[in-house]
């Protein structure tokens, strides 16, 4: 589908939606097929997580044969940095990120607590007993994160404030903090670089400004407003395209999930009547919010729109969840009667486990169990997600390892991975391997701790211990009764006999 929006046109604006990834990715290297002007210039592609830039790279590589001369970023730091560059602004680009503010905050508050208006900073610091430098360190950090959020969604408020304007509340500690925080950083923060910006887009009609001769984004589902505004901005100068994942082809703007339909209904002096908004897809109304949020940011935006809807069809379980967020339909209401699922049907599966090592070994299990029952099904067409893979990665080397040394219980057959995203240090066993240890200094001693660290191979071959040792060293602890503790000594700092 193939529509222009009525409106100012915006020509150098244009929007793909889509409820399949692959088709997003395949429009992108459509519109990356012929080359940019200037021959050297990389491709910009701003893309959510480093696991979408390793994705996309190769989707672009089976299309095109190879992918080069592309440069995959993150929103916030390209913007940034571009921002930056075309203001002339000097200095380093990090001193406004929570941690380095923390530290400035830190400082401050202790000598401007008795001016007016930090009376509950005052009485907050001084009615725990918990050490004061810790609990300044911890107000001071969450004070610095929420400064980092008012830069994302609400610039115009810190830009009010930096001009001295009336405020009153929380706002009159805040401001002044802020101004102060101002004045250390000696540049400027990510909203005051976009005023520079517009500023000088005004002055010299963008003649004197450098900027990329084509921008896409691609797999981010939500963006702060600021940057929605940046990206719109540089709309009006070169070539951007927005490549959207929307589950649903309907207009969903004002479906409300049951939670907010009774916060709605408890509000105003009409409360406790019915709210006529369309209730939709429960399970879009329920989980959907941030991505509808994002999404319909670009709704009312004059631009080129493009549609890529597909029918999932209702062959199975998923396909049929699929297919009523496509079309919005609340099943088992109206013309949309329930399905019971056939047993057969493994295209959704709930798995309670006991530990997140039990969860990584059933995976495990479930996808060899996949990949012999379909041959078609490779190791690249999968994708495990989970909310925090620092967790879980140690447990994914150790049993997705390749080698029979690291995992015996593999045999012949390995499961090729990759693990994107997450904190760099993860990279380095060596690193991870010296936290483990010094982690061990304010822990009990717990006998699965310390064994856990022999699940690393830098820590057996210091020891001279080869894997097929383990289940022995295993067996020995829990024959001899050790639970925790390291000695007497142990037992005696513990308050313990």
């Amino acid at each position: 589908m193939f529509f222009l929006t009525s409106g100012d046109f915006m020509a150098g604006l244009h929007i793909t939606t889509s409820n399949m990834m692959e088709i997003l990715a395949a429009r992108l290297a459509d519109i990356m097929t012929p080359p940019l002007p200037s021959p050297c210039s990389p491709e910009i592609v701003l893309v959510g997580s480093r696991g979408m830039e390793k994705w996309l790279s190769m989707r672009l590589a089976d299309y095109h044969g190879l992918c080069t001369n592309v440069s995959f970023q993150l929103p916030r730091a390209y913007l940034l940095n571009l921002l930056r560059d075309a203001t002339e602004t000097d200095g380093p680009s990090d001193c406004y990120l929570p941690d380095k503010m923390t530290w400035s905050i830190m400082k401050w508050i202790p000598k401007i607590i008795d001016q007016p208006g930090f009376d509950a900073i005052r009485h907050y610091l001084e009615s725990y007993e918990m050490d004061y430098s810790q609990k300044l360190h911890q107000l001071s950090h969450r004070i610095a994160r929420v400064f980092d959020q008012y830069m994302a969604y609400r610039p115009e408020m810190l830009l009010k404030w930096e001009t001295g304007s009336a405020t009153e509340g929380d706002e009159v500690w805040q401001a002044e903090l802020w101004r102060l925080l101002r004045e250390d950083a000696k540049e400027p923060h990510p909203p005051a670089l976009f005023k520079l910006f517009k500023e000088k887009l005004k002055a010299f009609h963008s003649r004197s400004i450098l900027i990329p001769e084509r921008i896409s984004m691609i797999g981010i589902s939500s963006l702060p407003s600021l940057w929605i505004d940046v990206i719109l901005t540089l709309s009006s100068l070169t070539d951007v395209h927005l490549f959207l994942l929307n589950p649903c082809r309907e207009y969903w703007s004002e479906i409300l999930s049951e939670r907010e339909r009774e916060k709605r209904q408890n509000k105003g002096p009409f409360g406790g009547g019915d709210i006529l908004m369309d209730k939709g897809n429960p399970l879009l109304a329920s989980m959907g919010k941030t991505g509808r949020d994002f999404l319909f940011a670009f709704a009312d935006i004059a631009a080129e729109h493009r549609d890529y809807f597909v029918r999932p069809g209702e062959s199975t379980a998923l396909r049929t969840i699929q297919s009523d967020i496509l079309n919005l339909l609340d099943r088992g209401k109206g013309e949309a009667p329930r399905l019971e699922c056939r047993e057969s049907d493994d295209t959704i599966e709930c798995h309670a486990c006991h530990s997140p090592l039990r969860e990584v070994e059933v995976l495990y299990d479930r996808l060899l169990s996949l990949f012999e029952n379909d041959q078609q099904v490779k190791p690249r067409d999968i994708l495990v997600m989970t909310p925090n893979i620092d967790i879980y990665a140690p447990f994914i080397e150790s049993v997705f390892s390749h080698s029979k040394e690291e995992n015996p219980k593999a045999g012949d057959v390995s499961i090729p991975f990759g693990i994107a995203d997450g904190k760099p240090m993860r990279d380095n066993p060596i690193i991870v391997s010296f936290f483990k240890i010094l982690d061990l200094a304010e822990s009990r001693f717990e006998a699965s701790r310390v064994t856990a660290l022999l699940d690393r191979r830098l820590v057996r071959r210091a020891f001279g211990i080869a894997s097929e040792e383990i289940p022995l060293i295993h067996r020995w602890i829990k024959e001899s009764g050790i639970r925790w503790g390291i000695d007497e000594d142990a037992l005696i700092d513990l308050g313990l006999p």
